[in-house]
Protein backbone atom coordinates (compact mmCIF):
# COMPACT_ATOMS: atom_id res chain seq x y z
CA UNK A 1 0.00 0.00 0.00
CA UNK A 2 1.25 3.47 -0.89
CA UNK A 3 -0.18 6.42 1.04
CA UNK A 4 0.72 9.85 2.36
CA UNK A 5 3.48 9.93 4.95
CA UNK A 6 2.33 9.82 8.57
CA UNK A 7 4.22 11.23 11.61
CA UNK A 8 5.67 7.93 12.91
CA UNK A 9 6.45 6.33 9.53
CA UNK A 10 10.11 7.34 9.62
CA UNK A 11 10.54 5.70 13.03
CA UNK A 12 8.92 2.52 11.73
CA UNK A 13 11.24 2.57 8.71
CA UNK A 14 14.31 3.06 10.91
CA UNK A 15 13.33 -0.10 12.83
CA UNK A 16 14.15 -2.09 9.68
CA UNK A 17 17.77 -1.70 10.92
CA UNK A 18 20.18 -3.36 8.45
CA UNK A 19 17.42 -3.93 5.86
CA UNK A 20 16.70 -0.26 5.29
CA UNK A 21 19.16 2.12 3.65
CA UNK A 22 19.57 5.83 4.24
CA UNK A 23 18.78 8.48 1.65
CA UNK A 24 19.57 7.38 -1.91
CA UNK A 25 18.52 10.64 -3.59
CA UNK A 26 21.10 13.41 -3.92
CA UNK A 27 20.59 17.15 -4.00
CA UNK A 28 23.21 19.88 -3.79
CA UNK A 29 22.98 19.52 0.00
CA UNK A 30 24.34 15.95 0.33
CA UNK A 31 26.69 15.39 -2.62
CA UNK A 32 29.79 13.34 -1.93
CA UNK A 33 28.46 11.70 1.23
CA UNK A 34 27.53 8.31 -0.22
CA UNK A 35 24.48 6.27 0.78
CA UNK A 36 24.21 5.67 4.55
CA UNK A 37 23.64 2.08 5.63
CA UNK A 38 20.65 3.11 7.74
CA UNK A 39 18.74 6.09 9.06
CA UNK A 40 20.59 7.41 12.10
CA UNK A 41 18.53 7.68 15.28
CA UNK A 42 20.10 11.08 16.00
CA UNK A 43 18.64 12.52 12.78
CA UNK A 44 15.13 11.12 13.20
CA UNK A 45 13.48 14.14 14.90
CA UNK A 46 14.86 16.71 12.45
CA UNK A 47 14.26 14.51 9.41
CA UNK A 48 10.70 13.66 10.48
CA UNK A 49 9.87 17.33 10.94
CA UNK A 50 11.34 18.33 7.58
CA UNK A 51 9.44 15.65 5.67
CA UNK A 52 6.14 16.62 7.32
CA UNK A 53 6.53 20.37 6.67
CA UNK A 54 4.91 22.09 3.72
CA UNK A 55 5.48 22.44 0.81
CA UNK A 56 7.22 19.03 0.97
CA UNK A 57 5.16 16.17 -0.44
CA UNK A 58 5.94 12.72 0.98
CA UNK A 59 4.53 9.20 0.59
CA UNK A 60 5.25 5.84 2.22
CA UNK A 61 5.04 2.26 0.99
CA UNK A 62 3.74 -0.07 3.69
CA UNK A 63 3.00 -3.74 4.29
CA UNK A 64 0.79 -4.02 7.33
CA UNK A 65 2.39 -1.84 10.01
CA UNK A 66 5.83 -2.11 8.45
CA UNK A 67 7.13 0.80 6.35
CA UNK A 68 9.13 -0.45 3.36
CA UNK A 69 10.01 2.80 1.59
CA UNK A 70 9.60 6.58 1.89
CA UNK A 71 9.82 9.17 -0.87
CA UNK A 72 9.72 12.96 -0.48
CA UNK A 73 9.99 15.86 -2.92
CA UNK A 74 10.22 19.64 -2.70
CA UNK A 75 9.76 22.43 -5.26
CA UNK A 76 12.79 24.06 -6.83
CA UNK A 77 12.40 27.74 -7.84
CA UNK A 78 8.80 27.46 -8.97
CA UNK A 79 5.67 25.39 -8.33
CA UNK A 80 5.92 23.54 -11.63
CA UNK A 81 9.35 21.95 -11.10
CA UNK A 82 10.16 19.61 -8.19
CA UNK A 83 13.02 17.40 -7.05
CA UNK A 84 13.13 14.22 -4.97
CA UNK A 85 14.97 15.16 -1.78
CA UNK A 86 14.66 11.80 0.02
CA UNK A 87 14.31 8.23 -1.17
CA UNK A 88 14.56 5.65 1.61
CA UNK A 89 14.17 2.10 0.35
CA UNK A 90 14.32 -1.23 2.15
CA UNK A 91 16.74 -3.63 0.50
CA UNK A 92 14.17 -6.40 0.34
CA UNK A 93 11.44 -4.27 -1.22
CA UNK A 94 10.63 -5.69 -4.65
CA UNK A 95 8.78 -2.57 -5.79
CA UNK A 96 11.71 -0.34 -4.87
CA UNK A 97 10.71 2.67 -6.98
CA UNK A 98 6.96 2.08 -7.29
CA UNK A 99 6.09 4.82 -4.81
CA UNK A 100 7.60 7.60 -6.94
CA UNK A 101 4.87 7.56 -9.63
CA UNK A 102 2.37 7.99 -6.77
CA UNK A 103 4.46 10.86 -5.45
CA UNK A 104 4.47 12.36 -8.95
CA UNK A 105 0.67 12.20 -9.07
CA UNK A 106 0.51 13.97 -5.72
CA UNK A 107 2.80 16.71 -7.03
CA UNK A 108 0.77 17.06 -10.23
CA UNK A 109 -2.29 17.84 -8.10
CA UNK A 110 -0.26 20.72 -6.62
CA UNK A 111 0.44 22.10 -10.11
CA UNK A 112 3.78 20.33 -10.65
CA UNK A 113 4.81 19.42 -14.19
CA UNK A 114 8.28 17.89 -13.82
CA UNK A 115 9.92 15.79 -11.11
CA UNK A 116 13.72 15.39 -11.04
CA UNK A 117 15.79 12.88 -9.10
CA UNK A 118 19.58 12.47 -8.86
CA UNK A 119 21.02 9.04 -8.01
CA UNK A 120 24.47 7.54 -7.96
CA UNK A 121 25.06 6.26 -11.49
CA UNK A 122 25.61 2.66 -10.34
CA UNK A 123 22.50 2.53 -8.13
CA UNK A 124 20.18 -0.34 -9.24
CA UNK A 125 17.27 2.06 -8.68
CA UNK A 126 18.20 3.80 -11.95
CA UNK A 127 16.75 0.87 -13.92
CA UNK A 128 13.73 0.67 -11.63
CA UNK A 129 12.96 4.35 -12.15
CA UNK A 130 13.15 4.05 -15.91
CA UNK A 131 10.68 1.18 -15.69
CA UNK A 132 8.38 3.55 -13.79
CA UNK A 133 8.34 6.34 -16.40
CA UNK A 134 11.47 8.35 -15.50
CA UNK A 135 13.76 9.35 -18.36
CA UNK A 136 17.52 9.97 -18.04
CA UNK A 137 18.54 13.63 -18.47
CA UNK A 138 22.29 13.87 -17.92
CA UNK A 139 25.25 12.48 -16.03
CA UNK A 140 27.54 14.38 -13.66
CA UNK A 141 30.96 13.82 -12.13
CA UNK A 142 31.96 15.13 -8.72
CA UNK A 143 35.59 16.20 -8.34
CA UNK A 144 37.03 16.62 -4.85
CA UNK A 145 39.83 19.15 -4.34
CA UNK A 146 41.71 20.26 -1.26
CA UNK A 147 41.85 24.03 -1.04
CA UNK A 148 45.07 25.42 -2.47
CA UNK A 149 46.48 28.93 -2.52
CA UNK A 150 47.02 29.86 -6.14
CA UNK A 151 48.01 33.05 -7.87
CA UNK A 152 44.77 34.29 -9.39
CA UNK A 153 44.04 36.80 -12.09
CA UNK A 154 41.29 39.42 -12.05
CA UNK A 155 38.43 38.38 -9.78
CA UNK A 156 34.96 37.84 -11.30
CA UNK A 157 32.29 40.27 -10.24
CA UNK A 158 29.36 39.39 -8.00
CA UNK A 159 26.21 38.22 -9.74
CA UNK A 160 23.15 40.50 -9.61
CA UNK A 161 19.51 39.92 -10.51
CA UNK A 162 20.09 41.90 -13.71
CA UNK A 163 22.47 39.12 -14.87
CA UNK A 164 19.85 36.37 -14.84
CA UNK A 165 18.96 36.49 -18.53
CA UNK A 166 22.63 36.68 -19.51
CA UNK A 167 23.30 33.56 -17.39
CA UNK A 168 20.42 31.87 -19.22
CA UNK A 169 21.98 32.82 -22.57
CA UNK A 170 25.29 31.32 -21.42
CA UNK A 171 23.38 28.16 -20.46
CA UNK A 172 21.77 27.91 -23.91
CA UNK A 173 25.09 28.29 -25.75
CA UNK A 174 27.01 25.86 -23.52
CA UNK A 175 24.39 23.12 -23.05
CA UNK A 176 23.39 20.52 -25.68
CA UNK A 177 19.82 20.70 -26.97
CA UNK A 178 18.97 17.17 -25.77
CA UNK A 179 19.80 18.22 -22.21
CA UNK A 180 17.91 21.51 -22.48
CA UNK A 181 14.80 19.62 -23.57
CA UNK A 182 14.77 18.12 -20.08
CA UNK A 183 16.05 20.99 -17.96
CA UNK A 184 14.37 23.87 -19.78
CA UNK A 185 14.14 25.49 -23.19
CA UNK A 186 12.58 28.82 -22.28
CA UNK A 187 13.90 31.26 -19.70
CA UNK A 188 10.99 30.51 -17.33
CA UNK A 189 11.52 26.75 -17.58
CA UNK A 190 15.25 27.09 -16.93
CA UNK A 191 14.73 29.48 -14.00
CA UNK A 192 12.21 27.20 -12.29
CA UNK A 193 14.38 24.09 -12.81
CA UNK A 194 17.46 25.54 -11.09
CA UNK A 195 18.32 23.74 -7.87
CA UNK A 196 17.93 25.39 -4.49
CA UNK A 197 20.97 25.42 -2.25
CA UNK A 198 21.38 25.42 1.48
CA UNK A 199 24.28 27.03 3.27
CA UNK A 200 25.92 30.25 2.17
CA UNK A 201 25.53 30.42 -1.60
CA UNK A 202 27.28 33.05 -3.72
CA UNK A 203 27.31 33.61 -7.48
CA UNK A 204 29.87 35.33 -9.68
CA UNK A 205 30.05 36.13 -13.39
CA UNK A 206 32.74 37.00 -15.94
CA UNK A 207 31.77 39.55 -18.58
CA UNK A 208 32.39 38.80 -22.23
CA UNK A 209 31.79 40.65 -25.45
CA UNK A 210 28.89 40.21 -25.83
CA UNK A 211 27.11 38.68 -22.82
CA UNK A 212 28.83 36.55 -20.19
CA UNK A 213 31.65 34.11 -20.72
CA UNK A 214 31.62 32.55 -17.27
CA UNK A 215 29.40 31.85 -14.25
CA UNK A 216 30.37 30.42 -10.87
CA UNK A 217 28.32 29.38 -7.86
CA UNK A 218 29.85 28.40 -4.51
CA UNK A 219 28.08 26.97 -1.47
CA UNK A 220 29.93 27.06 1.85
CA UNK A 221 29.40 24.34 4.43
CA UNK A 222 31.20 23.11 7.52
CA UNK A 223 32.73 19.89 6.21
CA UNK A 224 33.05 20.74 2.53
CA UNK A 225 32.04 23.39 0.04
CA UNK A 226 30.31 22.73 -3.28
CA UNK A 227 30.89 24.64 -6.50
CA UNK A 228 29.45 24.71 -10.02
CA UNK A 229 30.42 26.70 -13.08
CA UNK A 230 29.59 27.31 -16.73
CA UNK A 231 31.81 28.74 -19.44
CA UNK A 232 31.58 29.05 -23.19
CA UNK A 233 32.54 26.00 -25.20
CA UNK A 234 36.31 25.38 -25.28
CA UNK A 235 37.03 28.41 -23.06
CA UNK A 236 39.43 26.66 -20.69
CA UNK A 237 41.20 29.84 -19.58
CA UNK A 238 38.01 31.32 -18.07
CA UNK A 239 37.25 27.95 -16.45
CA UNK A 240 40.74 27.77 -14.90
CA UNK A 241 40.44 31.34 -13.62
CA UNK A 242 37.10 30.68 -11.94
CA UNK A 243 38.39 27.48 -10.36
CA UNK A 244 41.44 29.33 -9.00
CA UNK A 245 39.22 32.10 -7.63
CA UNK A 246 36.93 29.63 -5.85
CA UNK A 247 39.81 27.61 -4.41
CA UNK A 248 41.42 30.76 -3.04
CA UNK A 249 38.27 32.24 -1.55
CA UNK A 250 36.57 29.20 0.04
CA UNK A 251 37.45 28.03 3.60
CA UNK A 252 40.96 26.61 3.87
CA UNK A 253 40.07 23.65 6.10
CA UNK A 254 37.34 22.15 3.88
CA UNK A 255 37.41 20.18 0.64
CA UNK A 256 35.78 21.69 -2.42
CA UNK A 257 33.38 19.46 -4.38
CA UNK A 258 33.01 20.42 -8.04
CA UNK A 259 29.86 19.18 -9.79
CA UNK A 260 30.53 18.92 -13.53
CA UNK A 261 28.07 17.72 -16.17
CA UNK A 262 29.29 15.04 -18.57
CA UNK A 263 29.04 17.37 -21.59
CA UNK A 264 31.37 20.00 -20.06
CA UNK A 265 34.49 18.52 -21.66
CA UNK A 266 36.47 21.75 -21.25
CA UNK A 267 36.04 21.59 -17.46
CA UNK A 268 36.96 17.90 -17.31
CA UNK A 269 40.20 18.66 -19.15
CA UNK A 270 41.14 21.36 -16.62
CA UNK A 271 40.51 19.07 -13.64
CA UNK A 272 42.37 16.17 -15.25
CA UNK A 273 45.42 18.34 -15.94
CA UNK A 274 45.43 19.32 -12.27
CA UNK A 275 45.36 15.70 -11.15
CA UNK A 276 41.87 15.82 -9.66
CA UNK A 277 40.12 12.47 -9.30
CA UNK A 278 36.41 11.81 -9.74
CA UNK A 279 34.94 11.27 -6.28
CA UNK A 280 31.54 9.97 -7.44
CA UNK A 281 29.25 9.90 -10.46
CA UNK A 282 25.55 10.69 -10.67
CA UNK A 283 22.68 10.43 -13.12
CA UNK A 284 19.65 12.71 -13.08
CA UNK A 285 16.29 11.48 -14.32
CA UNK A 286 13.02 13.31 -14.86
CA UNK A 287 9.36 12.37 -14.97
CA UNK A 288 6.96 14.62 -16.83
CA UNK A 289 3.46 14.98 -15.43
CA UNK A 290 2.11 16.64 -18.58
CA UNK A 291 1.03 15.07 -21.85
CA UNK A 292 0.68 16.92 -25.17
CA UNK A 293 -2.82 17.63 -26.47
CA UNK A 294 -3.65 19.11 -29.85
CA UNK A 295 -5.61 22.34 -30.07
CA UNK A 296 -7.53 21.59 -33.26
CA UNK A 297 -8.54 25.19 -33.87
CA UNK A 298 -5.03 26.65 -33.57
CA UNK A 299 -3.09 23.46 -34.44
CA UNK A 300 -0.83 23.86 -31.41
CA UNK A 301 0.40 21.33 -28.90
CA UNK A 302 -0.79 22.19 -25.41
CA UNK A 303 0.45 20.66 -22.12
CA UNK A 304 -2.18 18.78 -20.11
CA UNK A 305 -1.44 17.42 -16.63
CA UNK A 306 -1.73 13.65 -16.45
CA UNK A 307 -2.87 12.52 -13.03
Amino acid sequence: MIRLLQPFDLVRYALLADRGTGNRAFTLDNLGRGIPNRVSATTLPTLSLSLMTRPVQAVASTVGRQVKAIGAARPRYGPRTWEVSHLLVGQGDRDRAGLLPVLAQQIARQGGERLFIRLQSDDPLVDDLQANGFLPCFREMLYRQRRQVRVIGPAPRKHTNADEFAVYQLYTTSTPMEMRLSTGITFDQWAMARERTGGRGREYVVDGDPGLKGWLKTMRRLRSSTAMLMVREDDESTAAGLIDFAMASLPRFADVLWLVSEHQSNLHRVFHRRGSDVDSEYVTLVKSMVTPALDKKRHKVLPVRSV
